[in-house]
């Protein structure tokens, strides 16, 4: 201000007729210095914008390593123990048939003696085993007579099915002192078996029965 003023007044002394014309230059310099100065103060006091932000992005941020859980490792599977091979002694007591009881061995014993004697038709050993009273008649019998030609009969089921025995027994059934011994399976629904009594210390045969096999399954009890 001082400065533009100072040049206006030093022209003035000089040629006093340019005073009129230096005044008028003088007070447009100083409005123009004004503005100038106006414009200069409105720029230093203007603040800065801040910086706009960076616009966001869609993507996630990155994960911490530090601060992610540690999946608990997988326990490994725990392996079956293979099953034990059964052994050869295993395998034959698996194998083997459930021993009979010493009566069950004494009476198939009787009953192997009885079906022997009759396929062999000794009258003498099947005499053993029938009752006192009739034992000499029983030894007595010979082909021709009515009694022994019915025991002996090749056709019929009994004789068949002694001959025909394999040598083996299918159980036992037992009704007090009586017992009944399968031998055989016979035609349809029927089983063979030997009848036998037992009085006091004796052993009788009874006959050779043929009962079906729902009968032979009731009657009695298993005896093992």
């Amino acid at each position: 201000m001082a400065l533009y003023r100072g040049a206006a007044t030093a022209a003035a002394v000089a040629n006093p007729e340019e005073e009129p014309r230096m005044k008028l230059i003088s007070r447009r310099s100083l409005g123009v210095a004004v503005a100038a100065l106006a414009l200069a103060t409105t720029a230093c006091g203007k603040k800065e914008e801040p910086a706009p932000a960076p616009a966001a992005t869609s993507e996630p941020a990155a994960a911490d390593p530090a601060k992610e859980e540690t999946a608990a490792p997988e326990e490994p599977a725990k392996e079956e123990p293979a099953p034990e091979e059964p052994t050869a002694a295993a395998a034959d007591a698996a194998a083997a048939p459930v021993e009979d009881s010493a009566e069950a061995k004494a009476v198939k014993g009787i009953a192997k003696t009885i079906l022997d004697a009759y396929k062999a038709k000794d009258l003498q050993k099947l005499g053993e085993f029938a009752p006192e009273a009739v034992q000499e008649q029983i030894k007595a019998m010979k082909p021709g007579d009515k009694v022994y030609d019915q025991i002996f009969d090749e056709s019929n089921w009994r004789w068949k099915s002694v001959t025909s025995w394999d040598g083996s027994f299918d159980g036992i059934r037992q009704d007090e002192d009586k017992y009944w011994v399968k031998y055989a399976n016979l035609d349809g629904e029927e089983v063979a078996v030997v009848k036998l009594k037992k009085e006091g210390d004796k052993w009788l045969f009874d006959d050779l029965g043929s009962p079906d096999k729902e009968r032979w399954s009731s009657w009695g009890a298993e005896l093992k």
